[in-house]
């Protein structure tokens, strides 16, 4: 325990020297991904076969050209810093604050 790191995350067991910079962690991909792990592990004791449908990959983001098999995924994906950033950076190029979904 480091008395100068005060600000910790029990779920990834990190620690950090201002407030500020825990909640930017808590948006962070390798954050939202173990988070996700953790509340599955304790949701079904009973591991989830999903490499099946690794081809299958239903949920999109259109602003990030990406996509993934579950939508729990897809969520963790939305409040992510890259997609805020590239999803900010869009609206400004666009102007627009309404997604067409046009391919």
């Amino acid at each position: 325990l480091d008395p100068s790191r005060p600000y910790k995350c029990t779920v990834c067991k990190e620690s950090f020297t201002q407030k500020n910079i825990l909640l930017v962690h808590y948006n962070s991909v390798s954050h939202l991904h173990k988070l996700k792990k953790v509340l599955q592990e304790a949701s079904s004791p009973v591991p989830q076969e999903t490499n099946n449908s690794v081809d299958n990959k239903p949920y999109k983001c259109n602003i990030c050209n990406v996509a993934y098999s579950q939508s729990s995924t897809l969520e963790i994906h939305m409040r992510s810093v890259l997609h805020q950033t590239k999803a900010r950076t869009a609206k400004l190029e666009t102007s627009s604050s309404a997604a067409s979904g046009n391919s």
